[in-house]
Parts: C-alpha cells; sequence; structure tokens
C-alpha cells in the first residue's frame, strides 16, 4: 500500500489543524482564569484565522469544521446538563453539513453559537466573561468564513477547487 502525497498532506493538516485548535481553547482558557478573557479573545481570533488562512480550501473548511466542533461543542458536554447535550449534537450535525453540504453552516454555526452563550446558565466564576467573549470571538470567525466562501478559500469537502492566487 502506497501512501499519497494527497492523504499525507491531509493528515498534517488534520494533525496541524487539531493541535491549533486545542492550543486556542487552552490559551482562552488561561486568559479565562487570568481575568482578561474578553481582552484576549481578539488577538485569538485573528491567530486562529490566520493559522487556517493558509490551508488550501477544502483543508481548509475541514480544519474549520474540527475547529468549530472543537471549540463549539465539547465545553457543554462538560457541563452535564441535558439542554447542552442537545447543543452538542446540534453543533455535530450542523458540522457535518458545514463540511460535506455547504459552508454557510459553518457560518451559520459561528453566527448562532454566541446566541447560545447568551442562555442563562451557571458557569465557573473565571467563565463569568464568557459569553461577551463568545460573542466578539465567534463574529470575527463568523465574519472571516463569509469572506472566505464568497472568495472560494473554503469548498465543500470533496469539491475541487483551486487555491487562490
Amino acid at each position: 500500500m502506497r501512501i499519497q502525497k494527497s492523504d499525507l498532506y491531509g493528515l498534517l493538516t488534520l494533525i496541524y489543524s487539531s493541535v491549533v485548535a486545542v492550543s486556542n481553547l487552552y490559551v482562552v482558557d488561561w486568559f479565562a482564569r487570568a481575568g482578561h478573557l474578553i481582552v484576549g479573545v481578539v488577538p485569538l481570533a485573528i491567530a486562529l484565522v490566520v493559522a487556517f488562512a493558509w490551508l488550501e480550501p477544502k483543508w481548509q473548511t475541514g480544519a474549520w469544521a474540527g475547529a468549530g466542533f472543537w471549540l463549539l461543542s465539547l465545553v457543554y458536554v462538560v457541563t452535564g446538563d441535558s439542554k447542552e447535550y442537545i447543543f452538542f449534537v446540534a453543533v455535530a450535525i450542523v458540522t457535518i453539513l458545514g463540511a460535506y453540504k455547504s459552508p454557510w453552516f459553518l457560518v451559520g454555526l459561528w453566527f448562532v453559537h454566541p446566541l447560545w452563550d447568551l442562555i442563562p446558565r451557571s458557569l465557573p466564576p473565571h467563565l463569568h466573561d464568557l459569553p461577551i467573549a463568545c460573542l466578539i470571538y465567534d463574529l470575527i470567525v463568523a465574519f472571516y468564513l463569509v469572506w472566505a466562501i464568497r472568495t472560494k478559500r473554503i469548498v465543500v469537502l470533496g469539491a475541487t477547487a483551486k487555491s487562490p492566487t
């Protein structure tokens, strides 16, 4: 069995985007524990955009789908609240639709997530700024995704598109 160059690129992209997303979440947590969450989310959102913007369109779609699932849903499973599990499943479904049907689902996910965070819930003390921080962070990502889709920097997985020049 011979490994194709594109398969290796895909695997490396998956590892890279996973490390970026997980690292981003840990830095968000660090900012939250330091009491600087709202100030920290702007550079973190921009860093996430920059980290993925250079990827080829289909790999960028996969990176955003994975990051969206990781960053927007896994936090809710930890809380154990049943409505959080519903949101977890919804994020999983929308992420799959965004990757394989239309990346506009990913845009919708990043635009809707801040609304979900406005629902009253009990948060740990260091996350009391999370709803406002998510509003800022998620909207930066969502607006980038709108631009990326319109300029063909993001395409449905399986679609063929050349990298923009």
